[in-house]
Order: C-alpha cells, then sequence, then structure tokens
C-alpha cells in the first residue's frame, strides 16, 4: 500500500459486472480489493501499489 506495508499476493481477478476486482491472500485471509484508477495508482516489477480507502481491510478480515 501507499503507507508501503505488503498486503499479499493476487490470488486472482473477477468482474462483479459494475468493475474488476482483485483477490489478495495475505496472512491467511483473503481481501477483496476493487480495481479502479482511485484506489491501484501504480503497477511495476510485478507488484501493484494500492491507496486503500479506511476501512477496507477492516471489512475484508476476520475479526471474532
Amino acid at each position: 500500500d501507499r503507507g508501503g506495508k505488503e498486503i499479499g499476493r493476487v490470488d486472482h481477478l473477477f468482474s462483479n459486472g459494475a468493475q474488476d476486482v482483485l483477490v489478495v491472500r495475505g496472512n491467511g485471509e483473503e481481501i477483496l480489493i476493487p480495481v479502479t484508477k482511485d484506489i491501484v495508482t501504480e503497477g511495476n516489477d510485478g507488484s501493484l501499489l494500492v491507496d486503500l480507502p479506511p476501512g477496507l481491510l477492516e471489512l475484508n478480515t476476520d475479526a471474532d
């Protein structure tokens, strides 16, 4: 992410009809990241730079 934290590795990509969604696996979690120009901001050397909106990671983690 923009803060330098590695979120995980892209497992696959799917479309929900409105946009593409990255499925990222990291730390035993599956994180869904919408592919928009505001969120996926850059990509190089096999990596993607994302600017996640507040709360997105918390929505995707199991907070039992």
